[in-house]
């Protein structure tokens, strides 16, 4: 097993995917650990993103895109591919945003907090 370096006092292991508490949710993305407000977030790479029209996103597969400001849907490019990234933040009240291409934490998130 090859352990990948820390970025930013995280680690790959800062986050785990499991059933979601959130009612029809599905996955749920859950803290291993503490964050504190204003953190970059690392989702453990590099993602490699789409900007789609929602006509051309089958609707079972919108969830997981986020609308843009200019209109278009950023998705993933291969939708059996999904990092961690596409499972966070689909609550009504996030503890995370994403502005100019970062995700950063809105306030503190407990451990073991979705």
């Amino acid at each position: 097993m090859k352990f990948l370096p820390k970025q930013q006092n995280q680690t790959y292991f800062t986050f785990l995917l499991k059933p979601s508490s959130i009612v029809n949710a599905g996955v749920g993305c859950f803290a291993n650990k503490r964050i504190p407000a204003g953190t970059q977030i690392n989702t453990g790479g590099a993602e490699d993103f789409r900007r789609l029209q929602q006509e051309e996103i089958p609707d079972e597969y919108l969830k997981f895109c986020v609308l843009l400001s200019n209109g278009k849907y950023l998705s993933p490019h291969n939708f059996l591919k999904m990092g961690v990234f596409w499972y966070i933040n689909h609550a009504k009240e996030p503890n995370l945003c994403f502005e100019n291409s970062r995700l950063s934490s809105l306030r503190d998130i407990d451990t073991g907090e979705e």
